[in-house]
């Protein structure tokens, strides 16, 4: 019985040191809490012992500042790592910390989490983008296909085409240039100048102005004829109300040849070839009869006559035979400018504009 009752005085003093020493250690904690500025999170761990249940106090980790949606977080801490406890019975977070080069975003003051700021938005996420540029716009980056340039909206009746479209003139390139060649500055713009004309003068017109040995692949000069051809062909299939069909070129003849002052202005002379390698060669000369007639009439010595082609002469084909009203036009020669070759496109424009009106061809 003695031996009972000094069980029950040990145990009973066992379990009144537990209890002293756990006040003891929350009075400590408290104390430490409060003279500490760390602040505490409280995480409940359920421990096995001698006094049950104890709740234990961690201190939680001082926040990383991130923005996501305008909440501050603690990069890493989810419900997860929150709730999951090591081995030893504590909760810890276990994310690992950011790259160093990871900087935060920190937002600016005027910045609200639905409102972007348009200043550091993307462009194409604010709510007015650049407009875009017009041209770029309008004009395809890779065209399939060089399309001719209409210059009158109703159905055209001339195409102005160049079979050799960077054929120039010397006194427009530069200085000790060797060859009359240019790609932008060329017989197009004496065709641009005579489809203009027409144009004013009531005759609906159309130019196309490819530039083959840069749209062509593998261009090789001597098929240039077989190229326009397919350019031609294009063009009548599209326009089914073309009736004269114009290959403007520019002669080799030196200036001497290819001059001609008419009412004290200088005029580039103009020679129109027939090849008669096609069905239509007669018609193709009668028409360039007509128009190298009238022309010197109006415009003495303007007209050098209609040079034909026999077969085995060069081409002699010409893309002719598409038309009964088909012509190559050679505008002066290498040393003509291209203000005497644009009057003598004001003079052709005008002919056959009178021819046509006439119905002479």
């Amino acid at each position: 019985m003695m031996y009972k009752l000094r069980e029950r005085l040990v145990s009973g003093t066992f379990f009144a040191s537990t209890c002293l020493l756990s006040m003891v250690l929350s009075v400590g904690w408290g104390l430490a809490a409060d003279s500490h500025p760390t602040t505490y999170a409280a995480v409940h761990t359920e421990t096995e012992g001698a006094v049950g249940i104890s709740t234990f106090l961690q201190p939680a980790p001082e926040p990383k500042v991130s923005f996501l949606g305008g909440i501050q977080m603690f990069p890493g801490w989810d419900d997860a790592s929150l709730t999951a406890p090591d081995q030893d019975g504590a909760a810890l977070a276990t994310a690992a910390a950011p790259p160093a080069s990871a900087a935060p975003a920190l937002p600016s003051a005027s910045k609200t989490p639905d409102k972007p700021n348009p200043a550091s938005a993307p462009i194409d996420k604010t709510d007015k983008p650049a407009a875009p540029d017009a041209k770029s716009a309008t004009v395809p980056v890779t065209p399939a296909k060089d399309k001719p340039v209409s210059i009158a909206s109703a159905s055209p009746r001339v195409l102005v085409y160049h079979t050799h479209n960077r054929e120039s003139y010397f006194p427009e390139l530069q200085e000790g240039t060797k060859n009359a060649s240019s790609k932008t500055v060329n017989v197009t713009l004496v065709g641009k100048r005579l489809t203009a004309s027409l144009q004013k003068l009531g005759i609906p017109a159309l130019q196309e102005k490819m530039d083959y040995p840069t749209t062509i692949s593998k261009f090789n000069y001597a098929y240039s004829y077989k190229y326009s051809k397919q350019t031609v062909v294009d063009a009548l299939s599209e326009n089914k109300e073309l009736t004269y069909l114009l290959d403007i070129h520019r002669d080799s003849l030196k200036r001497n040849k290819t001059t001609v002052e008419i009412h004290g202005k200088n005029y580039a002379k103009i020679l129109f070839v027939i090849g008669e390698k096609n069905p239509n060669w007669k018609d193709n000369k009668a028409f360039a009869t007509k128009l190298h007639e009238a022309l010197n009439a109006k415009f003495p010595g303007i007209s050098r006559g209609v040079l034909t082609k026999a077969p085995g002469t060069g081409n002699a084909e010409y893309n002719q035979s598409l038309s009964k009203n088909s012509l190559v036009v050679e505008m002066g020669g290498v040393d003509n400018t291209l203000e005497e070759s644009y009057r003598t496109a004001d003079a052709l424009a005008a002919i056959l504009h009178e021819l046509d009106q006439n119905g002479k061809v």
